[in-house]
């Protein structure tokens, strides 16, 4: 029926990997970091990868 709808794409295209590129490098470096720290997991990481990234993109407004 139509409860179930097609998406587009699911691959990044050459603008969306230049404007994301280095968020998505700074949070695999803080990722692997914690990752590999005796306790943290993948839930901790992520969180810290989200507040870096948005305290480094918060904007007035």
């Amino acid at each position: 029926s139509g409860l179930i709808r097609t998406v587009g794409r699911t691959i990044f295209n050459a603008r969306e990997l230049a404007l994301t590129g280095w968020t998505i490098v700074r949070s695999s470096l803080l990722g692997f970091v914690v990752g590999v720290l005796p306790g943290a997991g993948a839930t901790i990481a992520s969180a810290m990868a989200y507040s870096v990234e948005k305290r480094l993109n918060d904007k007035d407004g």
